[in-house]
């Protein structure tokens, strides 16, 4: 009996050991507004904080799409809902959490219609050694946002559909994004399932990398969200770091290698069939001003490649014209000490940068999401939509 007794108190300590699941962590949930409008002290731009007060947010890629198509949301990730996928009105500062069961945090937002995709690890198989499948997972904002609004939310199914799953040996995540076209999904995968395709890698692209020639490390594959079809698109000497697919070309998509200290700061495009395969390089790069440091990231944010963002270590925020070659100063003063860099990113309508932002935070590392107008004289030609 004692040693029932004694299993019993053992179990009861093990149950009382897990993480408490959240109150809120459930679709639809929302949380209060804390939008805040400072002033940079240095450039005297408008700083609009949509978040202000929680316990730290995280953009979901600044190379991806963040804004939803109809402009008003932006999709990030943060602490109020460990794990989770939260959308936050950009005019009434309102969050809604919009997933539920989205740990891996691999998603993609979709330019053409309120659809949120994002890949979701099944549940282990019994004697599973390495991870399971996973899921691709679409989300219908319109709908939930509707229904959060209006104090209707249903259970996560009638929101969250399973669109396909990737086998487990494929080691799909990491990264993925939308093809132009919005019927393809591009994703990372691991070795096991690259070495498949050693055949695809072209002998010449090898020397790219500092690994041995012939060892494949990574790859890319492709989904379809229709016809749950998968291709694979080709495979890698190296560890693919971001995927992003082009914004006008369907069939077009633009990858890295990850920062592991092997291999080149270079970006390659290649075709979704695998093919025309080549280097990104000798186009217009911005001429950061003089004094300004290290840049620590920089991208052309917009679907016609005009405007680029980038951030220092000093915690500057500086806007390039990639056409007229001219940059400025739109921020400064930014804590240098934050869990993490700035990574500026252009709203689509080229009106705005958004960033991360500890600037608020009483232990300086918090960040915050921070919206910065662009000047109207930088402003870009598509300001009327999204």
């Amino acid at each position: 009996m004692k040693r029932l007794a004694f299993h019993k108190l053992l179990v009861s300590f093990a149950i009382m050991a897990l993480p408490a699941p959240s109150l809120t962590a459930h679709i639809g949930s929302r949380f209060p507004s804390e939008k805040k409008t400072v002033e940079d002290k240095i450039t005297g731009a408008q700083l609009t904080f949509l978040t202000s007060q929680g316990p730290g947010d995280f953009g979901i890629c600044n190379t991806g799409r963040q804004w939803t198509a109809d402009g008003n949301w932006i999709i990030f990730r943060s602490n109020r809902a460990p794990g989770e996928t939260l959308a936050i009105n950009e005019k009434t500062g309102d969050m809604v959490q919009v997933t539920e069961g989205s740990y891996m945090g691999v998603t993609a937002v979709s330019d053409k219609s309120m659809k949120l995709f994002f890949m979701r690890m099944t549940l282990r198989q019994p004697g599973q050694s390495g991870g399971g499948p996973v899921q691709i997972v679409e989300v219908d904002l319109e709908r939930l946002l509707a229904d959060s609004e209006s104090g209707d939310v249903r259970d996560e199914s009638e929101y969250q559909k399973v669109r396909g799953t990737i086998p487990a040996g494929m080691e799909a995540g990491g990264s993925m994004s939308i093809d132009a076209g919005g019927e393809w999904l591009y994703f990372r995968v691991g070795r096991a399932e690259a070495s498949k395709h050693a055949a695809q890698v072209n002998p010449a692209d090898r020397g790219y990398s500092q690994h041995p020639a012939g060892e494949i490390l990574s790859g890319i594959s492709s989904f379809n969200i229709r016809t749950r079809e998968i291709r694979f698109v080709l495979g890698l000497p190296f560890r693919v770091g971001r995927i992003r697919a082009d914004q006008k070309v369907s069939g077009e998509l633009y990858f890295c290698g990850e920062k592991d200290g092997t291999n080149p700061l270079q970006t390659w495009s290649v075709r979704s069939d695998g093919t025309g395969l080549r280097t990104v390089c000798g186009g217009p790069q911005p001429k950061w001003p003089a004094g300004s440091g290290s840049v620590l990231m920089h991208h052309p944010a917009s679907s016609d490649d005009r405007l680029a963002s980038g951030s220092d270590a000093g915690g500057n925020i500086y806007l390039a014209d990639l056409h007229s070659d001219k940059t400025i100063l739109l921020s400064a003063g930014h804590k240098t000490t934050s869990a993490d860099p700035p990574c500026p990113s252009v709203s689509p309508d080229e009106t705005k940068v958004l960033i991360l932002s500890a600037m608020l935070s009483s232990d300086t590392r918090r960040l915050n999401l921070c919206i910065i107008k662009i000047p109207d004289g930088w402003q870009g030609s598509k300001q009327t939509g999204y």
